[in-house]
């Protein structure tokens, strides 16, 4: 993000501290960062900043930075489903079907497969590779900070919150 990203804002919360909180609100521990080490942000926040910085895609996130020519071209398909990857030269050879069902081909230097858990990118690559449950399921949720109370506010103000519950624990 240092090198490439033209927006140049924020893009996180700088954290100053992680505690611990017991069902009461009670401090159980916690750790300060005053350097602000940690950084925060949402998976919206950092997808449409990547978006806007990389194909030039408008959001309610961040504004689209100018171009970048040195940079080169980008292309952003969705909804299309990878069917074999060849590598040729120094290029890759990317044969995917489209939203319609159509067959074609694409040429690139690089290609992000962002096709989820049950990757076929990752199945063609790396075939041995066997997907595995790793005993825990994450969940995100994001609430406008007006919908939290104002105690609730001071308790989470700079500040990433660590509350366990059995067999589980909430990040806030």
């Amino acid at each position: 993000m240092e090198q490439y990203d033209r927006v140049q804002k924020p893009y996180f919360h700088e954290t100053l501290g992680l505690r611990m909180i017991d069902p009461h609100g009670s401090d159980i521990a916690g750790r300060s960062f005053p350097n602000h080490q940690l950084k925060s942000t949402s998976w919206d926040t950092l997808y449409y900043r990547l978006r806007a910085n990389f194909d030039s895609f408008s959001s309610k996130y961040c504004e689209v930075p100018a171009e970048n020519p040195d940079h080169g071209a980008a292309t952003y398909m969705d909804g299309c489903t990878v069917t074999n990857v060849h590598e040729e030269h120094n290029s890759l050879r990317i044969l995917y079907r489209d939203i319609a069902g159509t067959d074609k081909e694409i040429e690139g230097d690089l290609l992000i497969a962002s096709d989820g858990p049950n990757s076929q990118v990752r199945r063609i690559l790396q075939p041995n590779v066997e997907r595995e449950y790793v005993g825990y399921i994450g969940w995100r949720g994001t609430v406008p900070e007006a919908e939290i109370s104002i105690e609730s506010r001071k308790i989470l103000r700079n500040s990433s919150l660590l509350y366990p519950i059995e067999n589980s624990c909430a990040l806030s």
